[in-house]
C-alpha cells in the first residue's frame, strides 16, 4: 500500500535560506581547500589536466539527467501523483540514464584522448555519471518534499567528500592526478548511498518504472534536460576551447580563474532551489516574480560586494595560496568578475521561469549564449589565449542576463525598470520580501 505524502509542513523562507545558505558556505570552504591542495601539489599542467578529464563527464551527467531532477521536484511539489509512485520511477530512470551516461563519457574521452590520459583515468571518470545522476534526482524528490535538511546533503556533500578523497589521494597517498580524479568520482558515490538511506525512510524505496509517470514526467524532464545541458555547455564551452586551442597549461590558469569566481555562485545556487520549489508551488506567479525581482537585486549587490573584494585581495591571495605560477590567473579572474556578477541574477531569474515549468522560456536565450560563446571564443582564444577566453564568457554572461532580464520581465508580466530599480525597501529585512 502506498504511503500517504511525505511532505513536510511549510517552512519559513528564511529558514530555509539559512538551512541551504549554511550548506553552501561548507561547499565554498570545502572547494577552496580543495582547489589549492590540487593546485598545489599538481601544479599548473595537473589542474589543467584533471579538468579536462572531468570536463566532458560533468557536461553529460547533466544531459543524463535527463531534467529528472526538475521533474520529480515539480511533480512532487504539485502532488500529481503519489510520492511512492514519483520516487520509484525516478530511481529507475536514473538508473538507466545513468548507465547510459556512462558509457557516452567513455566515447567522449576515447574521441578527445590526451597524450596524458590512461585508461584508469577513463575508467574513474565515467564512473562518476550514474552516482551524479542518482543523488540529483533523489535531491529532486526531496526538494519537491520541502525536505531542505534532506536536500542539502546533495550542496555539502560532494564537497565535503571530494576534499577527504583528495587529502587521502593526494596528500597522503601521493597518486596525483589519478589520486584527485578518484576523490571527484567517489564523492557523488558516497552522497548517493546517503540519500537512498534517507530516502528510504520517507517513501516506499524500490525501483519500479510506472509508464505514465515516466511519460509525464519525461515530458516536462526532456524540456529541463535541453536547456540545463546547454546551460552547462555555455558553462564549460569556454573549457574546451581553451583545450583546443591553447593546451592543457592554459587550461590550468583559466580553470583556477573560473573556479574562483564561480564561489560567487554559491549565493544564487542557495537561493535558486528555494525559488525554484516555492515556484512550483506558487499561485500567484506575478505576484511571487515581484519577490524574485527584489531578492535578483540583492544577490546582485551581494555579487558587486564579493567581486570588489575579490578583486582586491586577487593578486596577493593567489599567489599566496596556489604559488607564484599561478600569477597569470589573477588578470583573467579580473576580466571573469563582471560576467560572474551578472550571472547571478540570471541564475535567479531562471530558476523562477523554470519553477513554473517553463524551461524553454530562457531555452533560447541559453541556446543563443551558447553560440556567441562558440563564435567570439573561436577568435579571441587563439589570439590572446585565456585571457581572451576570460574576455569571451564574460561578455557573454553580461549580454545573456540583459536578454534574460527582458524576457522575465515579459512572461512575468512585469515592466524591465519594475525589476532593475532598487527600491528603499529593498534594504529592509529581507523576510518581508520572501515570506509567504
Amino acid at each position: 500500500m502506498s504511503r500517504p505524502p511525505a511532505k513536510l509542513a511549510p517552512r519559513h523562507f528564511m529558514k530555509d535560506v539559512f538551512s541551504v545558505s549554511s550548506s553552501r558556505m561548507v561547499v565554498l570552504i570545502a572547494n577552496l581547500t580543495t582547489s589549492v591542495i590540487v593546485a598545489r601539489l599538481l601544479g599548473v599542467e595537473g589542474k589543467g589536466l584533471l579538468t579536462a578529464v572531468l570536463l566532458g563527464p560533468q557536461m553529460i551527467a547533466t544531459l543524463a539527467e535527463f531534467g529528472v531532477r526538475q521533474a520529480s521536484a515539480y511533480h512532487a511539489g504539485q502532488g500529481t501523483w503519489s510520492t511512492d509512485r514519483i520516487a520509484q520511477t525516478t530511481l529507475a530512470t536514473a538508473l538507466l540514464t545513468g548507465a547510459i551516461g556512462a558509457v557516452l563519457s567513455v566515447v567522449w574521452l576515447s574521441l578527445n584522448w590526451e597524450t596524458h590520459y590512461t585508461v584508469s583515468m577513463l575508467v574513474m571518470a565515467a564512473l562518476m555519471v550514474p552516482a551524479t545522476v542518482m543523488s540529483s534526482s533523489v535531491a529532486g524528490l526531496f526538494l519537491g518534499l520541502q525536505r531542505l535538511p534532506n536536500f542539502s546533503v546533495s550542496l555539502w556533500g560532494p564537497g565535503v567528500c571530494k576534499l577527504l578523497g583528495t587529502f587521502a589521494f593526494v596528500v597522503v597517498a601521493s597518486w596525483g592526478v589519478p589520486g584527485a580524479i578518484a576523490a571527484a568520482a567517489l564523492s557523488p558515490w558516497i552522497v548517493s548511498t546517503i540519500m537512498l538511506i534517507a530516502l528510504s525512510r520517507v517513501v516506499d524505496l524500490r525501483v519500479h518504472f510506472h509508464v505514465d509517470i515516466a511519460k509525464g514526467m519525461w515530458t516536462l524532464g526532456s524540456s529541463y534536460a535541453v536547456v540545463y545541458f546547454l546551460m552547462a555547455l555555455t558553462f564549460k564551452a569556454n573549457l574546451i576551447l581553451v583545450q583546443h586551442f591553447s593546451g592543457i597549461e592554459s587550461l590550468g590558469y583559466y580553470s583556477l580563474s573560473s573556479n574562483l569566481a564561480e564561489l560567487l555562485w554559491q549565493v544564487p545556487s542557495a537561493l535558486g532551489v528555494l525559488v525554484f520549489a516555492r515556484s512550483a508551488g506558487a499561485q500567484d506567479t506575478r505576484e511571487f516574480a515581484l519577490k524574485v525581482a527584489v531578492l535578483a537585486r540583492q544577490v546582485f549587490l551581494l555579487g558587486l560586494l564579493g567581486a570588489g573584494v575579490m578583486a582586491a585581495l586577487a593578486p596577493m591571495v593567489i599567489p599566496l595560496l596556489y604559488g607564484d605560477v599561478f600569477r597569470p590567473s589573477v588578470s583573467i579572474l579580473l576580466v571573469l568578475l563582471p560576467g560572474t556578477v551578472a550571472m547571478m541574477v540570471f541564475k535567479i531569474l531562471r530558476q523562477d521561469l523554470a519553477g513554473r515549468g517553463q524551461p524553454w522560456a530562457a531555452g533560447t536565450i541559453i541556446l543563443g549564449m551558447l553560440s556567441f560563446t562558440v563564435a567570439l571564443g573561436s577568435w579571441l582564444i587563439p589570439q590572446y589565449g585565456p585571457l581572451g577566453a576570460a574576455v569571451n564568457i564574460s561578455s557573454t554572461y553580461i549580454l545573456g542576463t540583459v536578454a534574460l532580464v527582458i524576457q522575465y520581465a515579459r512572461c512575468s508580466n512585469i515592466s524591465v525598470s519594475t525589476i532593475l530599480s532598487m527600491q528603499r525597501s529593498d534594504f529592509s529585512v529581507i523576510s518581508r520580501i520572501v515570506k509567504r
